[in-house]
């Protein structure tokens, strides 16, 4: 199969095409009189190349670990062709837990999956395999199925999964409201909901979205779907000043390697970042220092491709900021230090960025 294919998306493939497809993988195994083989694409490569790198596969291999994970392989192709046989949908755990004994790991289907979906050039979805959803979202929101019928309204202070994005089945509209804000944490986007933060008259409607730390496929594609359907919606990020923060909403903003296949549905490049960073705090007790993983976590992002962007000057002079000084802090502390609370902090930033906006 060649590996040189551009990425496309699953509404310009049909089912019978994939399925062909996945056969054709097969039969290119099959082939070879030595050992049965199958590529896949390698979807870590840093920079496109004439000929795309590949990761080999084989049976049987050198010890028994290389043929488990043949066996493993193989038995995610035939879910993976199951499902476009019966236009079924699993999810990762799903498969998972159709064979704990020979996948050992979650990690190891999560990979094989994503490799697989990465070598035929298709979303995971395309493939009848979605990720378990994590990500939560309260506001004013409508939610719709593909027919158009509502069947679900948000409002406000109603906490829900984020909308089955990924799969398809579900679109979500957000008039009247506002802004889109991104939190990284869950226990503050807990706070906001209960403070009644989506209707706070001085900042107006909103919908608040978290990813409960490092987001799930779900959480992405639904930010990226706001942020190319609704362009005239303010879409606004806070993240703790730390290099873990700055790296979830770099995953937000410019993807991730991991996921570097499926780039185009899953980055919300006018994400803007209004905080928290280390000159917001006034109060010394309002710092923590570096550890030692902290600083390595912040060199090697300082070497990520997209910190040269544009759109990433300043997160990456917040990095060598937290590098300079040997400091951190996370964005509940600011408020607290100050005596005005997350809330009145939170509300003080939206103010400024919507009056830029």
């Amino acid at each position: 199969m060649d590996l040189d294919d551009e990425f496309i998306s699953d509404s310009e493939v049909s089912s019978a095409h994939l399925l062909d497809r996945v056969e054709h993988l097969v039969l290119d195994m099959i082939q070879h009189p030595d050992s049965l083989c199958i590529r896949l694409r390698n979807r870590f490569e840093k920079k496109p190349s004439s000929k795309p790198k590949s990761i080999t596969v084989a049976f049987p291999g050198a010890n028994h670990s290389s043929a488990r994970r043949f066996a493993a392989l193989m038995r995610i192709l035939d879910i993976i062709s199951e499902n476009l046989t019966f236009s079924k949908t699993v999810t990762k755990r799903d498969i998972y837990y159709r064979d704990v004994a020979l996948f050992k790991a979650q990690s190891e289907v999560d990979r094989f999956v994503d490799d697989i979906a990465a070598t035929l050039s298709v979303p995971r979805r395309a493939l009848g395999v979605v990720a378990s959803r994590k990500g939560v979202m309260a506001g004013f929101f409508v939610v719709k199925d593909r027919e158009g019928k509502v069947v679900r309204v948000g409002a406000g202070s109603e906490v829900a999964l984020v909308p089955e994005i990924e799969a398809a089945d579900e679109r979500i509209g957000l008039d009247g409201v506002d802004y889109v804000l991104v939190v990284e944490k869950e226990a503050v986007f807990q706070t906001l909901v209960s403070a009644g933060f989506c209707s706070r008259p001085d900042v107006g409607r909103a919908l608040l979205i978290t990813g409960k730390g490092y987001p799930d496929i779900s959480t992405r594609g639904l930010v990226h779907l706001i942020s190319e359907t609704y362009p005239e919606i303010p879409l606004l990020g806070i993240v703790d000043s730390d290099p873990y923060g700055i790296h979830i909403l770099g995953i937000y903003k410019y993807g991730s390697k991991a996921m570097v296949h499926e780039a185009s549905t899953l980055i919300a490049g006018r994400l803007q970042w209004i905080g928290v960073r280390l000159l917001d705090y006034e109060y010394e007790s309002a710092y923590a220092g570096l550890s030692k993983r902290d600083r390595r976590m912040a060199m090697n992002m300082l070497g990520n491709e997209w910190m040269d962007c544009e759109g990433a000057k300043e997160m990456r002079a917040e990095v060598q900021r937290m590098l300079f000084l040997g400091r951190k802090a996370e964005m509940n502390v600011v408020g607290d230090e100050s005596g005005l609370g997350i809330s009145e902090y939170l509300a003080r930033l939206i103010r400024s960025s919507l009056l830029l906006c």
